[in-house]
C-alpha cells in the first residue's frame, strides 16, 4: 500500500514529477510488483509455469528496487557533494537514459542469469531461487544480496558526507530539517533487510533457515514500502497537495522549500527531499 501511495501520487500531482521523486517512483514501483509476487504465497508451487514467473518477477523487481536506491544515494552524491555539472538542474535529463540503462537492464541481466542453471523453483514460503546445490547459492548473492550489501554501504558513505557537509552550512532550520529526512533514507534500506541479510548467512553457515529470522525476514521487508511512503511521502509538498484535493485546503507557500533552494545553488538537480 505504502508502494503504490507514492505511485499514485506521482500519477496524480503533475506539480511533483520533479527528478527525485521520479527515481523514488520507479524504485517504488518495482517494490509494489515485488509484493504482489509475494502475495502469491506458495501457490505456484503446485505449478511449475507460474513458480518461474513469481521466481523470475521477484528477482527483477528486488534488485531493481535496491539499484533504484542505489541511483538515489548516486545523484545526491554527484548533484550535492561533487557538483557535478551535468548533473545540475538544466542538464539532469540528459543522463536519465543512464540511469534507465543501470536500473532496468542490470536487474535484468542477474534476473536471466540463473536460468542458465535452472536454479528458479520452490524456495520455502515462495518460488524464488532454489537451495540445492552451490551455483544456486551463489545466485543467490551474486544477483540480490551482495548488491543489497554494497548499496547499504555506499548509502551510508554517501550520506555520512551529506551530514558532514550540511553541518558546515549555516545552521539554519532549513538545514536541519533536510539533514533530518535525508538520513532516514539509507535507515530504510537498512532496516528492512537486516533479517533477511542475517537469514541468509545462518542458512549458508548451517544448511537451513532459521524459522524466527525467516518470520521476521517476511515481517521487515513488507515494510519497505511503508516506510518509504513515509520518508518520501508524506512531506510537505505532498501533504500540502493532498489537503488540497480532499479538504480544498490552499498550499500557500509550501511547494517553494527552502531545502530545494539550498541543493539548487550547490548546483545540484531537482533533487528535494520534500518533493
Amino acid at each position: 500500500l505504502g508502494s503504490a501511495f507514492i505511485v499514485l501520487t506521482y500519477l496524480k500531482f503533475r506539480e511533483l514529477r520533479n527528478h527525485a521523486f521520479k527515481l523514488v517512483v520507479f524504485m517504488s514501483s518495482m517494490d509494489f510488483l515485488a509484493s504482489i509476487s509475494k502475495a502469491f504465497g506458495d501457490s505456484p508451487l503446485t505449478n511449475t509455469n507460474f513458480c518461474h514467473f513469481q521466481a523470475i518477477l521477484q528477482s527483477f523487481t528486488e534488485t531493481s528496487s535496491v539499484v533504484w536506491s542505489f541511483l538515489i544515494a548516486f545523484t545526491l552524491h554527484m548533484a550535492f557533494l561533487l557538483e557535478k555539472d551535468s548533473f545540475s538542474v538544466s542538464k539532469i535529463h540528459l543522463q536519465m537514459w543512464k540511469y534507465h540503462l543501470v536500473g532496468w537492464g542490470y536487474p535484468l541481466l542477474v534476473t536471466l542469469l540463473p536460468l542458465t542453471t535452472s536454479s528458479y523453483g520452490p524456495s520455502g514460503a515462495w518460488c524464488w531461487i532454489m537451495k540445492n546445490n552451490a551455483a544456486d547459492t551463489a545466485w543467490r548473492f551474486i544477483q540480490f544480496y551482495l548488491v543489497l550489501w554494497a548499496t547499504c554501504i555506499y548509502c551510508v558513505f554517501v550520506y555520512c558526507k551529506v551530514r558532514q557537509r550540511l553541518k558546515s552550512m549555516s545552521a539554519g532550520t532549513a538545514s536541519k530539517g533536510m539533514l533530518r529526512k535525508i538520513m532516514y533514507y539509507p535507515t530504510v534500506l537498512i532496516f528492512c533487510w537486516w533479517s533477511g541479510s542475517l537469514n541468509r548467512l545462518y542458512e549458508v553457515a548451517t544448511g537451513k533457515p532459521d524459522y524466527v529470522l525467516t518470520a521476521m525476514q517476511i515481517f521487515f521487508t513488507g515494510l519497505f514500502g511503508f516506510f518509504n511512503a513515509l520518508v518520501y511521502g508524506f512531506t510537505p509538498v505532498v501533504k500540502a497537495h493532498i489537503r488540497e484535493t480532499m479538504c480544498g485546503v490552499p498550499q500557500g507557500h509550501v511547494t517553494a522549500e527552502p531545502e530545494a533552494t539550498q541543493l539548487e545553488e550547490s548546483h545540484s538537480p531537482d533533487f528535494d527531499p520534500d518533493a
